[in-house]
């Protein structure tokens, strides 16, 4: 398959340069990135493992948030540093 692609001047230039620094020239040094992304993209599952939808949090407390969502906007703003660290240290 021949296959032409116009590059920035500025990629154009890292590729050469990265082909130089693996001892190739351009041309293969871009055909070897190109098979090598194509062999990641076909060994991947096209869709995600069955068993990834059945992890279940550790805390079933948290099991509809995250840890985020219990810092931001959930501080009336006038907490002393020792309930903040307390706060913090129970979510870690």
């Amino acid at each position: 398959m021949t296959i032409t692609i116009d590059l920035a001047p500025e990629a154009e230039a890292r590729l050469q340069q990265e082909a130089i620094r693996n001892g190739q020239d351009t041309q293969e040094f871009v055909k070897g990135l190109l098979e090598q992304q194509v062999s990641f993209l076909l060994s991947r599952p096209a869709e995600p493992p069955a068993w990834l939808a059945e992890l279940k949090p550790r805390d079933p407390a948290y099991a509809d948030r995250n840890g985020f969502a219990d810092i931001v906007g959930k501080w009336p703003g006038d907490e002393s540093d020792a309930v903040v660290q307390a706060a913090l240290e129970k979510m870690s």
